[in-house]
């Protein structure tokens, strides 16, 4: 699984300042979900070889696709560019098509809802949906982190001053921006990832 290379993160911020506001949010949501599980003084039965909820629709907003394609072509080579390319021009909806061999190949810059998404007692089983069969062992949203999380991310959208700010958070914004991650068009970043396999 690739690591975010602060070098590109560097190399990449002054022409893509939504990038480290993206990475802030993910880190704020990551600290809020590592709170709660501590409080829930439970242990989330997800781990690295668990990929179920990778067949579950999954939720991103503007950014977050940008932040998937910055990283996918910026981080990925050889086989796993190859296959989340070939994935991405499949138009693959199950697994999601950034899962390669079981792991996630944009692990440091996934999805928020994927951060969030933890479940406790016994590992999903393939197709289940844990927050319809057993809710009660789907981790409740860290709804401060997430406030916070969205709030660094405003500026993307031109919301800069504090009203506006208490306005987009009540109104949603982040959320209402969002669309399933395998409905969008990928076909440009998997030509790019097939053609960048070097």
């Amino acid at each position: 699984m690739p690591v975010l290379s602060l070098r590109r993160v560097r190399e990449a911020a002054p022409r893509l300042p939504w990038l480290t506001a993206l990475i802030e949010a993910c880190s704020i949501l990551d600290q809020g979900v590592a709170r709660a599980i501590a409080g829930s003084r439970r242990t989330p039965a997800c781990g690295p070889e668990c990929h179920a909820c990778c067949s579950q629709l999954i939720p991103v907003s503007t950014i977050e696709a940008q932040g998937l394609r910055w990283f996918a072509l910026s981080h990925l080579r050889g086989d796993a560019a190859l296959a989340v390319g070939r994935a991405l021009l499949a138009q693959r909806q199950e697994p999601c098509p950034f899962l390669v061999d079981g792991v996630c190949a944009v692990y440091p810059l996934r999805p928020l809802a994927c951060r969030e998404y933890i479940v406790f007692g016994s590992p999903c089983l393939a197709g289940e949906r844990p927050d319809v069969s057993r809710p009660h062992d789907v981790l409740p949203l860290p709804r401060i982190a997430q406030l916070q999380a969205f709030t660094v991310l405003l500026p993307f959208y031109g919301v800069i001053d504090s009203d506006a700010r208490e306005a987009a958070l009540q109104n949603r914004l982040v959320l209402r921006d969002t669309r399933l991650l395998q409905q969008l068009d990928w076909q440009g970043l998997g030509a790019a990832l097939c053609g960048n396999n070097h």
